[in-house]
């Protein structure tokens, strides 16, 4: 992790080993960028968890990110536009390690697999809601998802890290669902980076008024 040259790099950075220590399990995926202040104060603390970028969600890390995507979009449209060299040449036809296809074919041709999901966890994890929705393996066939039972979580993961998210969760919904500026605010109030009212107001007053938001200025006036 010390000489990457990949921001995303960090499944075994100081951050992930320090979340095992705390929690009880190794983070995976997107969850290693995750975890609190303690690990995104600012960038040379994001450097000291993360690396030398200070992972994919620093400034350094995501402007990498920004220009590795215009780089691959310049690429595929010269590429359009050079008709000596066939598309497939360039980018073969084969599976590109997204999950989407293959959960198709499980689906429609009955071909049981195994996979990643996103559905209402109905039990499965001890602790949780059963209208939450939860990340897990599950196994898919003709007949649909196939839920797996899981241990009871530890209990700081659940009381720290779940919880937490779930109550954010619900302050979304809740916004979305009733609209009113009161419910922005009482999200902005609690975010750490926050020092003022007046700050707060700024944010909401700054986003609401850009062009394109104009449905979200009248659902949360």
């Amino acid at each position: 992790w010390e000489t990457t040259s990949d921001p995303f790099d960090i499944s075994l950075s100081p951050a992930a080993i320090d979340m095992y220590r705390t929690y009880g399990l190794l983070p995976i995926g997107d969850t290693v960028r995750a975890g609190t202040w303690k690990y995104h104060w600012d960038l040379e603390t994001k450097k000291r968890w993360y690396g030398p970028f200070g992972g994919p969600d620093s400034e350094i890390g995501w402007a990498i990110y920004i220009a590795d995507l215009r780089r691959k979009m310049m690429e595929l449209e010269r590429a359009v536009h050079d008709y000596s060299v066939p598309l497939t040449l360039r980018y073969p036809p084969k599976p590109s390690g997204e999950q989407v296809v293959p959960i198709i074919n499980s689906i429609i041709n009955d071909k049981r697999a195994s996979y990643q999901v996103n559905v209402l966890n109905f039990g499965s994890i001890p602790g949780v809601k059963d209208d939450i929705a939860v990340e897990m393996p599950a196994e898919i066939d003709g007949r649909g998802v196939h839920r797996r039972s899981f241990p009871q979580l530890p209990s700081k993961i659940l009381k720290y890290a779940i919880m937490p998210r779930i109550m954010r969760a619900e302050w979304s919904i809740s916004a979305f669902m009733e609209g009113g500026r009161d419910h922005l605010f009482e999200w902005l109030i609690v975010d750490r980076r926050t020092n003022s009212i007046s700050q707060v107001d700024q944010v909401i007053d700054a986003i609401v008024r850009m062009p394109e938001n104009g449905e979200m200025a009248k659902h949360f006036k």
